[in-house]
Parts: C-alpha cells; sequence; structure tokens
C-alpha cells in the first residue's frame, strides 16, 4: 500500500517540453535548473534526458548535487549557484560558481591562481530577493574588480525575481 503524494514523470513530455523551449529560445543556449533532486524528480535521470535533448549547461544550489551528476556521467557544464564551502571541488568537478559577494570571488581566484588554472564564473545580482548578491548599485564596480581578478574569467551575470508573477512589471 502506497502513502502519501505520488509523482509519476514522463519523460517524453519532458522532451516536448524541452522542444517547445528551443523553438522558442532559438539558437540561444539553454541552461536547465535542476536543483533539489530535480525538485524531487530525479536529477540525474532528468539531466541525462536533457542533455541528450541538447541542453548546454545545467544549475544546481549545492556542490554536493554537481558531484552526483559528475559520479553518474553527465559531463555537460554544471554551475553551481549557492554553495561557496569548497573552492577545490569545482576544479576538481569542472564546475562554474555564481559569485555573491567579493569574498568569494577572492577565495575562487586564490584557487584558481594555486592550481594555476583559469576558472569561469558568473556574478549575482540582487534585484529584490533581498537573499544574496551584489546590490544593483555595487553591481558593475564590483564585476569590474572580479573581473581583474587573475584565475577568473567573468562569464556572465544572473539574479532571481522576487517577484515574477506581478501584473506591473515595471
Amino acid at each position: 500500500m502506497h502513502r502519501g503524494p505520488l509523482a509519476e514523470i514522463d519523460l517524453s513530455a519532458l522532451e516536448r517540453n524541452l522542444q517547445t523551449v528551443r523553438n522558442m529560445a532559438g539558437k540561444s543556449a539553454l541552461i536547465a535548473v535542476i536543483k533539489a533532486d530535480a525538485y524531487g524528480h530525479g536529477s540525474v535521470e532528468i539531466a541525462q534526458r536533457l542533455a541528450q535533448g541538447g541542453v548546454s549547461q545545467f544549475a544546481v544550489a549545492y556542490t554536493e548535487e554537481a558531484k552526483q551528476l559528475r559520479e553518474a556521467g553527465i559531463s555537460v557544464r554544471i554551475m553551481v549557484l549557492f554553495d561557496q564551502t569548497d573552492a577545490g571541488a569545482y576544479f576538481d568537478y569542472d564546475l562554474v560558481p555564481v559569485i555573491r559577494d567579493l569574498n568569494g570571488a577572492r577565495v575562487f581566484a586564490a584557487e584558481a591562481v594555486r592550481r594555476q588554472r583559469k576558472i569561469p564564473v558568473h556574478i549575482k545580482i540582487d534585484t529584490g530577493m533581498g537573499r544574496l548578491g551584489f546590490m544593483p548599485e555595487q553591481a558593475i564596480d564590483h564585476a569590474v574588480e572580479v573581473a581583474g581578478y587573475e584565475g577568473l574569467l567573468l562569464e556572465g551575470l544572473l539574479s532571481h525575481f522576487s517577484d515574477a508573477d506581478l501584473v506591473d512589471r515595471t
């Protein structure tokens, strides 16, 4: 007897949804956020299917999630959104960190210099969520500073909208 909620994942529907997004995005690279075990749907199986469908990058919350994907043979780029506790793991597992403060940038830069490698990074800007990231009024100055750190290759910026379903989006 089964107790509690049950989720059935239709991987064919996932593939159709990916194709719909791909048609809308054109030639843009797609990053699939599959944190929290793909929101409880099984990150390894979901990642395998999405990678076969041409997703160019995944995003997870923590390095442990990324390690699990790498150990399952996922070779697509993986961005880690929150965790900055083990800079070495980013190099060992070929991960992309999201920089949310200058201290984190310095830690990754130091590890990159120590390993004589460069690491691609993205910068998070706090656009109202109030949790993590550079404040908008400081974002440009901090992005320029981070881009100047030896060992870091600034690739992009990201944010998390605080209320994406507002009718008035001004």
